[in-house]
């Protein structure tokens, strides 16, 4: 497994509750309890991106994002 980092935000965007997270010292936006755990890019002032894929927990129990085929 490849080392996580963790550092998480909570952003409030509208009625959402957002969560920005770090993985491979990239940060990544999703929604908090979105069924579908679907991670986006995140651009300028922590707003929410373009989809990149999906997020799963890892054996430590850390987030590790599944990119989607393009």
């Amino acid at each position: 497994e490849e080392a996580v980092e963790e550092a998480v935000e909570a952003v409030e965007a509208g009625e959402e509750e957002a969560e920005i997270f770090m993985y491979r010292k990239k940060e990544y936006y999703t929604i908090q309890g979105d069924k579908d755990q679907v991670v986006y890019e995140v651009l300028e002032g922590d707003n929410k991106g373009k989809r990149l894929g999906t997020w799963s927990l890892n054996a430590k129990g850390k987030k590790k994002v599944v990119f989607e085929k393009k």
